[in-house]
């Protein structure tokens, strides 16, 4: 589980969320519309026993970009990231789609019981 730590600057409320995602780019409305005024303070921590995460990509995008579907098969940029860590192919895509993409804020390896803190805006 990647819990998201409180979000400040946002609407002025201080908003705390958990995301049970197997994958780490979480999406999050940094940038792609309403909030990409706001200045934001970002907690990402892992809140896992043992479960160490690889760099990474935390981003917003419009609902035209899908990365993907359940029941297909992977992309070759979410395969990078899913099998070796890699972060490129998937902050290059969502980049290109004009989404927002803060990559690897840690930086490198998040440990169990670890949080990270960055900033956008």
């Amino acid at each position: 589980m990647v819990s998201l730590g409180t979000v400040k600057g946002w609407n002025h409320n201080e908003k705390r969320t958990q995301l049970g995602l197997a994958i780490t780019s979480a999406s999050l409305l940094l940038g792609a519309g309403s909030a990409a005024a706001a200045d934001l303070e970002i907690t990402i921590t892992n809140a896992t026993k043992g479960i160490y995460f690889t760099p990474l990509i935390v981003a917003a995008h419009n609902s035209d970009l899908v990365m993907f579907r359940t029941g297909q098969a992977a992309s070759a940029e979410l395969e990078s990231m899913a099998e070796g860590g890699d972060i490129s192919g998937l902050a290059s895509v969502i980049g290109n789609a004009g989404g927002v993409v803060v990559e690897d804020p840690a930086p490198g390896i998040l440990n169990p019981g670890v949080s990270t803190t960055f900033f956008y805006g």
